[in-house]
């Protein structure tokens, strides 16, 4: 069984996520707990970046960016799954 600290709820919205390289996307999540949350993107992220993720991802609002890590990947049939959790 999955241990997990908190719940996931199931919540699709946008977000924006970029790593220290360059790649920025504007994705979209999957499910989202306390902890951390899975997003799905057309871009490539390595399992073990840093990444940073910004949301809700709001055209009028000033964007705050949360530091997270991405700790898993998956191949989907609409884009690239990823796991992330969120660094303190």
């Amino acid at each position: 069984a999955e241990r997990r600290k908190s719940r996931r709820l199931n919540l699709v919205m946008r977000l924006r996520v970029r790593n220290n390289w360059g790649v920025v996307d504007i994705a979209e999540t999957r499910n989202v707990s306390k902890g951390g949350l899975c997003f799905v993107t057309s871009k490539i992220f390595n399992v073990g970046d840093e990444i940073y993720i910004t949301l809700p991802f709001a055209d009028n609002q000033a964007p705050v960016e949360t530091p997270a890590r991405a700790v898993w990947a998956r191949l989907g049939e609409d884009g690239r799954y990823y796991g992330a959790c969120y660094l303190k």
